[in-house]
């Protein structure tokens, strides 16, 4: 039931769900752990997910539960009603949940918005891409501690919150170029922020926000950063990266020439600097193209494996590339 907890709370697609086995002969008493388990879960009644989501996902319960004619509690009915009725409150925003642990003490919790595309962008929401490059940085924690990070097109927040909170970098830089989006970025900063984060003073700083650990030396910041202008990269305010990270940015060719440009600047063979990027494969005339560009552009590129899925989620036949790129001079 653990799994199913993390599956519902990060609003996991409904075939995906292991309910089968759950569901098949649930007895009374567990039907209510069900429930305080998902949309009866604490995080939720104070951040909801999806009110479509959790119509859905009760739907689907009662359904499994009259067909195999199990009794159903009166619980599930209540709650299903509660959700039918929060249905006409929704609003275009929403929360998903990320249990990185087993228990409920770390859950990084971000605001999206429920339309795939809102504001002329698509990083107002999660993309799979991220759940797995997030997924390489719980694994890769000990490389990564100390070191500054460099997130471009950072989206929701995924990725940059949970390396900031869980694997200890030196400097987070979490970035992107929508005013949207960069707003979205800092109330989900401000929403997983901890007792002995402290906010910075941005007087004499061109970051939008930078907090830091209380007593330590490992700080976060958002900023502005278009990838046609990363020579203006603020490094007096935010230092210059060892590490490059990215998701789910490969997927127009019109951007594939400033972005590879944005690699090349942070590649500057007078300092060492990697670069990991995961990308979903959607069109694979898209990613030749892009890998053409890549290997054009005098880098070394690695592809690298797919990590399991340890402290995340996502479909076993999701076809996603994963590139480790750096200065072939530093080799």
């Amino acid at each position: 039931m653990e799994l199913l907890s993390r599956q519902v709370l990060c609003c996991t697609p409904l075939p995906q769900l292991h309910l089968k086995k759950i569901l098949t002969n649930i007895s009374w008493d567990d039907q209510v752990i069900l429930l305080t388990k998902t949309v009866k879960h604490p995080i939720i009644a104070e951040k909801p997910i999806s009110i479509t989501y959790q119509i859905a996902f009760m739907k689907k319960i009662i359904e499994f539960l009259t067909e195999a004619q199990i009794e159903i509690h009166d619980d599930i009915y209540d709650t299903h009603c509660q959700v039918l009725l929060k249905d006409k409150l929704k609003n275009s925003y929403h929360y998903k949940h990320y249990k990185v642990s087993d228990d409920d003490s770390s859950i990084i919790s971000l605001k999206e918005n429920s339309n795939l595309i809102s504001d002329g962008t698509t990083g107002l929401h999660t993309w799979e891409a991220s759940v797995i490059l997030s997924e390489w940085c719980m694994q890769n924690a000990e490389s990564l501690f100390d070191k500054n990070i460099l997130e471009l097109g950072s989206g929701a927040g995924l990725v940059g919150i949970l390396t900031y909170k869980l694997c200890q970098p030196k400097y987070m830089c979490m970035s992107d170029c929508h005013e949207a989006v960069l707003g979205l970025l800092e109330q989900n900063v401000s929403i997983n922020q901890d007792d002995d984060d402290e906010c910075l003073n941005l007087a004499h700083g061109n970051a939008i926000m930078q907090m830091s650990k209380r007593n330590t030396t490992k700080r976060l910041g958002i900023i502005k950063l278009p990838w046609e202008e990363v020579e203006d990269f603020p490094s007096k305010t935010v230092p210059y990266p060892d590490l490059v990270v990215a998701a789910d940015v490969v997927y127009d060719s019109s951007i594939f020439q400033p972005l590879i440009g944005a690699f090349k600047y942070f590649l500057n063979a007078k300092r060492k600097c990697e670069i990991i990027l995961v990308n979903t494969i959607r069109n694979t005339n898209t990613i030749d193209l892009f890998s053409k560009y890549l290997e054009e552009s005098n880098l070394a590129i690695l592809k690298i494996n797919q990590p399991e899925p340890l402290h995340f989620y996502w479909p076993s036949n999701l076809n996603t590339i994963i590139y480790k790129i750096s200065n072939k001079q530093q080799i």
